[in-house]
């Protein structure tokens, strides 16, 4: 739109349009922003929500490995050093 407008820029200035052009362009620009703002909203909350669960599901994914490939059962030794080892890797100092 806006190329087409600068293009035509001089019938636009000749028949005096530059109100009507200005509302319109005013219009599309506000549908732009507002579709920015709501991409951003999104990639920002599902970003926060796939790093926030990644620390929980992490565990429960490597648990149902060791269960499902070993064929062993799990028991606290192994279940909390495996929650210990992985929060030394998630906060190292």
């Amino acid at each position: 739109m806006i190329n087409e407008i600068l293009a035509g820029i001089r019938i636009i200035k000749f028949y005096a349009w530059e109100v009507p052009f200005g509302k319109e362009v005013q219009r599309l620009r506000d549908k732009e922003l507002k579709a920015l703002t709501t991409l951003a909203y999104t990639t920002a909350i599902g970003f926060s929500l796939i790093m926030l669960s990644a620390p929980i599901i992490n565990p429960i994914l490597v648990f149902l490995s060791y269960i499902n490939i070993s064929g062993n059962s799990l028991d606290a030794a192994t279940a909390f050093t495996t929650i210990a080892l992985f929060n030394i890797m998630r906060f190292p100092f």
